[in-house]
């Protein structure tokens, strides 16, 4: 008969298969590398397929630190887990970024990840029916979040210290083209990223007169590039105040790759800050870095809500698949309380 002062350990902190621990963390560990990988091709090298696989990555890594949490008890192997998924995805990082910036987004990283795994299985411990699904959305959300955060630091950090420009034209184009359908439906039917300022110009001016005037125009071209020059002219002083040369030759979206040019943005601010009493133009870089990075970070958020719903929906059904083939088994702690077991 076993002592009353003997302590018998709790059968939810006791991981059963450490084989199947070990598959479930390589993966996580995996993907968590494949994400830092991607990331990093991403922020230096803008291209559609390394975007591809960068969400592929993350999607793989949320996944499995998803089932992590669920499936692994303790927490000395959770925090190395986690440990070694932090390093797998700051590794790729380390170069022109400043050990000081990477190291604080590393910690900010390990320590997003460790609260989501260490709250959710706390909260699920406390569960007495195991609610996947509404548990899975919390973890995911905040993981993204964690994901989130680093990358924009890591990212604007990087452009910051390697002396580049915010956005690539690529970058800048496929920010944009989401807005490309919205202003052919609400202004220009066949506006493009690619038209030219002057044709821009041309159909808005045109889109305000009636069908007699247009003919006239279309009849007497020197009068239509007469009105796109005095439309350019009124214009003109406003685009300068940015740093801007309007050109009716000139692209759209050249046009705004050069107003998003560091030293035009540091122009603008010291322009319209320049009553200030102290001088802060040595500040404008890190400052416009800073903010174009929070701006990116709140974008990431608002699309995250978005994803999280699908992202666990796929969570969810994975879970299942690994509960018919036997890979995890759901049992009763108590007589009413679900565990899951690697078992």
């Amino acid at each position: 008969m076993e002592s009353l002062l003997t302590k018998v350990k709790n059968p939810a902190d006791i991981d059963t298969s450490l084989i199947k621990i070990l598959i479930v963390a390589v993966l996580a560990i995996g993907f968590a590398i494949s994400t830092g990988y991607f990331l990093n091709k991403l922020a230096t090298s803008y291209d559609n397929s390394n975007l591809i696989f960068s969400g592929l990555s993350i999607l793989g890594f949320l996944i499995t630190f998803t089932l992590q949490t669920f499936c692994i008890k303790s927490k000395a192997i959770n925090w190395w887990i986690v440990l070694a998924e932090t390093a797998g995805i700051l590794v790729f990082f380390i170069g022109p970024l400043s050990i000081t910036l990477l190291a604080t987004a590393g910690v900010f990283l390990l320590l997003f990840l460790l609260s989501a795994n260490r709250g959710s299985i706390k909260e699920l411990k406390n569960q007495i029916k195991i609610r996947f699904f509404t548990l899975s959305k919390r973890i995911i959300s905040r993981t993204l979040t964690a994901l989130a955060l680093f990358f924009c630091v890591v990212y604007t950090g990087s452009l910051y210290y390697s002396g580049q420009e915010l956005f690539s034209p690529k970058q800048l184009r496929f920010i944009l083209a989401p807005a490309e359908p919205i202003i052919r439906s609400m202004m220009i039917e066949n506006f493009s990223l690619d038209m030219t300022v002057g044709s821009f110009i041309e159909a808005l001016a045109t889109k305000q007169l009636g069908a007699s005037e247009i003919a006239t125009l279309q009849q007497y071209p020197s009068m239509k590039n007469k009105l796109i020059q005095d439309t350019l002219d009124s214009l003109q002083p406003q685009a300068q105040s940015f740093g801007i040369i309007l050109s009716p030759y000139k692209t759209v979206i050249q046009t705004v790759s050069e107003a998003l040019l560091t030293k035009n943005l540091s122009n603008t601010v010291k322009n319209k800050l320049g009553g200030l009493p102290i001088d802060i133009s040595g500040l404008l870089k890190p400052i416009i870095f800073s903010a174009m990075g929070l701006l990116l970070f709140l974008t990431i958020l608002g699309v995250k809500f978005l994803l999280v719903f699908p992202i666990s929906l796929l969570t969810w059904f994975i879970y299942e698949i690994l509960i018919a083939f036997g890979f995890i088994k759901i049992v009763y702690q108590t007589q009413n309380q679900e565990l899951i077991l690697l078992a």
